[in-house]
């Protein structure tokens, strides 16, 4: 009879742990964030490029800019998020307002971000001159 109390207060100290540690959570994502890119002050269409290299649809809550010191930018595009983008399919969106400083695009992924692939592209529209990074 000692045993099962013993079990029983056991079982429930780890569901009240998993609870307290979140693991009970509905939102179970994952955040992907390209490196700091600087953007060519005005001269400079930055561009987030966000793919379902995967073969199941991939939801997505959000599609970010965000500066050195982590403050958000504005942004411009024609990806709705929340939403979900498809195997093969990608969706493009551009940085908002010239910054003149470096900046990252952040995906905030509505679960396993593997076969997501995110691109940060910065070109200088007089120059010609293209940067890129790739998030992981």
């Amino acid at each position: 009879m000692r045993l099962v109390n013993r079990c029983s207060s056991f079982v429930g100290g780890i569901v009240a742990l998993m609870l307290v540690l979140g693991a009970g959570s509905a939102r179970a994502g994952q955040v992907i964030s390209t490196p700091l890119l600087e953007q060519q002050l005005v001269n400079s269409v930055v561009s987030c490029l966000v793919t379902d290299a995967g073969t199941k649809p991939l939801p997505i809550a959000a599609v970010k800019f965000l500066n050195e010191n982590g403050d958000l930018l504005g942004v411009l595009g024609t990806c709705t998020f929340p939403g979900t983008i498809f195997p093969g399919e990608s969706c493009v969106e551009r940085l908002g307002t010239a910054t003149g400083s470096y900046v990252r695009c952040e995906v905030d992924a509505l679960g396993s971000g593997k076969a997501l692939r995110v691109e940060m592209i910065s070109t200088n529209i007089f120059t010609g001159q293209t940067e890129f990074n790739e998030g992981r």
